[in-house]
């Protein structure tokens, strides 16, 4: 909250995500980044309803099984960074 009080536009929520079980990483309820992005969401909504202005909420990965970008969106991330995901795609000739 106090970042966004000082008038950031965008806030980056990045936890490293544990793989202590296979459930909490396929739902996504109970991993650590799950659980910031909805936190921030809803410190940005209380934020929102206080002064009327809207922070965009980005997941900065955590999250790394299939789903990922479905489950931040889902948590309340506006947006989702997947640089590892798009390091290994091959460019295309032209």
């Amino acid at each position: 909250m106090r970042v966004v009080r000082t008038g950031a536009v965008a806030v980056g929520v990045g936890v490293g995500a544990g793989n202590a079980c296979t459930t909490r990483g396929v739902l996504g309820r109970g991993v650590r980044q799950a659980t910031a992005i909805a936190d921030a969401a809803g410190a940005r909504m209380r934020h929102l309803d206080e002064t009327g202005v809207y922070v965009q909420v980005i997941a900065d990965g955590g999250m790394s099984r299939a789903g990922a970008i479905a489950q931040a969106i889902a948590c309340g991330a506006d947006a989702d960074r997947e640089g590892p995901r798009l390091n290994s795609s091959h460019r295309c000739q032209s």
